[in-house]
Protein backbone atom coordinates (compact mmCIF):
# COMPACT_ATOMS: atom_id res chain seq x y z
CA UNK A 1 0.00 0.00 0.00
CA UNK A 2 2.64 2.14 0.89
CA UNK A 3 1.50 5.88 -0.02
CA UNK A 4 3.58 9.11 0.00
CA UNK A 5 3.15 10.66 2.81
CA UNK A 6 4.78 13.45 3.90
CA UNK A 7 6.53 12.84 7.20
CA UNK A 8 7.43 16.49 7.58
CA UNK A 9 3.69 18.22 7.57
CA UNK A 10 3.19 15.38 10.18
CA UNK A 11 5.89 16.21 12.29
CA UNK A 12 4.37 19.90 12.21
CA UNK A 13 0.63 18.60 13.01
CA UNK A 14 -0.42 19.12 9.80
CA UNK A 15 -4.61 17.55 10.23
CA UNK A 16 -4.73 17.39 6.23
CA UNK A 17 -1.90 14.88 6.60
CA UNK A 18 -2.78 12.71 9.47
CA UNK A 19 -6.39 12.84 8.23
CA UNK A 20 -5.15 11.22 5.17
CA UNK A 21 -2.93 8.90 7.25
CA UNK A 22 -5.32 7.86 9.27
CA UNK A 23 -7.85 7.03 6.76
CA UNK A 24 -5.58 5.24 4.55
CA UNK A 25 -3.84 2.90 7.45
CA UNK A 26 -7.19 2.49 9.29
CA UNK A 27 -8.78 -0.62 7.55
CA UNK A 28 -5.58 -1.98 7.41
CA UNK A 29 -4.20 -1.75 10.64
CA UNK A 30 -7.60 -2.70 12.08
CA UNK A 31 -6.95 -5.81 10.08
CA UNK A 32 -3.85 -6.53 11.50
CA UNK A 33 -4.53 -5.39 15.52
CA UNK A 34 -8.11 -7.81 15.17
CA UNK A 35 -6.29 -10.83 13.77
CA UNK A 36 -3.97 -10.79 17.08
CA UNK A 37 -6.30 -9.35 19.68
CA UNK A 38 -9.67 -10.93 17.56
CA UNK A 39 -11.96 -8.29 19.10
CA UNK A 40 -13.05 -5.29 16.68
CA UNK A 41 -13.70 -3.01 20.09
CA UNK A 42 -9.94 -4.14 21.23
CA UNK A 43 -8.95 -3.76 17.93
CA UNK A 44 -9.96 -0.24 17.85
CA UNK A 45 -8.42 1.05 20.69
CA UNK A 46 -4.91 -0.77 19.64
CA UNK A 47 -5.25 1.42 16.79
CA UNK A 48 -6.59 4.69 18.29
CA UNK A 49 -3.77 4.20 20.79
CA UNK A 50 -0.67 3.69 18.69
CA UNK A 51 -2.24 6.79 16.49
CA UNK A 52 -2.20 8.48 20.01
CA UNK A 53 0.78 7.82 20.37
CA UNK A 54 2.44 8.45 17.65
CA UNK A 55 0.35 12.75 17.67
CA UNK A 56 2.33 12.86 20.68
CA UNK A 57 5.70 11.92 19.25
CA UNK A 58 5.06 13.77 15.79
CA UNK A 59 8.04 16.03 15.73
CA UNK A 60 10.38 12.16 15.58
CA UNK A 61 8.50 11.15 12.44
CA UNK A 62 10.64 13.13 10.13
CA UNK A 63 13.31 10.52 11.20
CA UNK A 64 10.82 7.25 10.33
CA UNK A 65 11.75 6.20 7.04
CA UNK A 66 8.91 3.95 6.32
CA UNK A 67 5.66 5.12 8.05
CA UNK A 68 3.76 1.77 7.29
CA UNK A 69 6.28 -0.51 8.36
CA UNK A 70 6.28 1.56 11.34
CA UNK A 71 2.49 1.80 12.27
CA UNK A 72 2.01 -2.15 11.39
CA UNK A 73 4.70 -2.96 14.10
CA UNK A 74 3.27 -0.82 16.53
CA UNK A 75 -0.14 -2.01 15.76
CA UNK A 76 1.54 -5.72 15.91
CA UNK A 77 3.03 -4.50 19.62
CA UNK A 78 0.47 -3.24 21.15
CA UNK A 79 -2.20 -5.49 20.07
CA UNK A 80 0.30 -8.11 21.72
CA UNK A 81 0.66 -6.36 24.85
CA UNK A 82 -2.58 -6.22 25.16
CA UNK A 83 -3.32 -9.83 24.89
CA UNK A 84 -0.03 -10.47 26.77
CA UNK A 85 -1.27 -10.29 30.46
CA UNK A 86 -4.21 -12.89 29.62
CA UNK A 87 -1.69 -15.48 28.66
CA UNK A 88 1.01 -14.34 31.28
CA UNK A 89 -2.53 -15.26 34.02
CA UNK A 90 -2.55 -18.52 32.47
CA UNK A 91 0.92 -20.10 32.29
CA UNK A 92 0.50 -18.62 36.24
CA UNK A 93 -2.82 -20.89 36.91
CA UNK A 94 -0.42 -24.11 36.98
CA UNK A 95 -1.68 -27.43 35.41
CA UNK A 96 -2.32 -29.00 38.77
CA UNK A 97 -5.40 -26.71 38.72
CA UNK A 98 -6.34 -27.61 35.25
CA UNK A 99 -6.69 -31.45 36.40
CA UNK A 100 -8.64 -30.55 39.54
CA UNK A 101 -10.59 -28.10 37.23
CA UNK A 102 -10.97 -25.26 39.64
CA UNK A 103 -9.47 -22.26 40.31
CA UNK A 104 -6.03 -21.56 41.37
CA UNK A 105 -5.79 -18.12 43.39
CA UNK A 106 -9.12 -16.86 42.60
CA UNK A 107 -10.51 -15.00 46.12
CA UNK A 108 -14.27 -16.37 46.17
CA UNK A 109 -14.57 -12.49 48.16
CA UNK A 110 -14.06 -11.41 43.89
CA UNK A 111 -16.69 -12.87 41.44
CA UNK A 112 -14.49 -11.30 38.87
CA UNK A 113 -11.13 -12.69 39.30
CA UNK A 114 -13.05 -16.30 39.90
CA UNK A 115 -14.19 -16.06 36.21
CA UNK A 116 -10.68 -14.86 34.98
CA UNK A 117 -9.12 -17.98 36.51
CA UNK A 118 -11.62 -20.09 35.05
CA UNK A 119 -11.12 -18.41 31.44
CA UNK A 120 -7.77 -19.16 31.70
CA UNK A 121 -8.54 -22.40 32.50
CA UNK A 122 -11.28 -23.22 29.78
CA UNK A 123 -8.52 -22.03 27.37
CA UNK A 124 -5.59 -24.35 28.65
CA UNK A 125 -8.33 -27.36 28.31
CA UNK A 126 -8.94 -26.09 24.34
CA UNK A 127 -5.14 -25.64 23.26
CA UNK A 128 -4.81 -29.10 25.06
CA UNK A 129 -7.56 -30.40 23.05
CA UNK A 130 -5.00 -28.96 20.25
CA UNK A 131 -2.27 -31.31 20.85
CA UNK A 132 -1.40 -34.73 19.40
CA UNK A 133 -1.50 -37.80 22.13
CA UNK A 134 2.52 -37.52 22.27
CA UNK A 135 2.24 -33.77 23.16
CA UNK A 136 -0.63 -34.72 25.89
CA UNK A 137 1.84 -37.24 27.20
CA UNK A 138 4.53 -34.96 27.80
CA UNK A 139 1.73 -32.31 28.95
CA UNK A 140 0.54 -34.99 31.54
CA UNK A 141 4.31 -35.42 32.58
CA UNK A 142 4.62 -31.73 33.56
CA UNK A 143 0.78 -31.73 35.31
CA UNK A 144 1.97 -34.36 37.63
CA UNK A 145 4.82 -32.36 38.27
CA UNK A 146 5.49 -28.92 37.25
CA UNK A 147 9.45 -29.29 38.19
CA UNK A 148 10.66 -31.59 36.03
CA UNK A 149 12.87 -31.04 33.49
CA UNK A 150 12.75 -31.66 29.83
CA UNK A 151 15.72 -34.83 30.32
CA UNK A 152 13.45 -35.91 33.15
CA UNK A 153 10.36 -36.20 31.00
CA UNK A 154 12.40 -38.01 28.17
CA UNK A 155 13.44 -40.55 30.86
CA UNK A 156 10.08 -41.06 32.12
CA UNK A 157 8.09 -41.50 28.56
CA UNK A 158 11.20 -43.51 27.54
CA UNK A 159 11.76 -40.90 24.19
CA UNK A 160 14.78 -38.73 23.15
CA UNK A 161 15.22 -35.35 25.06
CA UNK A 162 15.47 -33.87 21.58
CA UNK A 163 12.27 -35.43 20.71
CA UNK A 164 10.65 -33.70 23.98
CA UNK A 165 12.87 -30.04 23.76
CA UNK A 166 10.91 -30.57 19.84
CA UNK A 167 6.94 -31.47 21.59
CA UNK A 168 7.70 -29.05 24.00
CA UNK A 169 8.55 -26.06 21.52
CA UNK A 170 4.94 -26.98 19.51
CA UNK A 171 3.57 -26.82 23.05
CA UNK A 172 4.49 -23.32 23.28
CA UNK A 173 3.84 -22.55 19.84
CA UNK A 174 -0.06 -23.91 20.21
CA UNK A 175 -0.50 -21.79 23.18
CA UNK A 176 1.00 -18.74 20.52
CA UNK A 177 -1.26 -19.91 17.91
CA UNK A 178 -4.20 -19.73 20.25
CA UNK A 179 -3.43 -16.18 21.50
CA UNK A 180 -1.51 -14.28 19.22
CA UNK A 181 -2.34 -15.81 15.72
CA UNK A 182 1.14 -17.16 14.72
Amino acid sequence: MQLTLDTEKLGQGNVREWHRLFCDYEHMLLTQAYRIVRNAQDAEEVVQTVMMRMWMRKGKLPLIENVERYLVTSVRNQARNMVRPNTTRIMRVGFDKVLANEPASASADDPSSVAQERECLDTLEDVERMLTDVQRRVLAQLKNDPTLSSRSIAARLGCSHKNVLGILRRIRRALASHYFGN
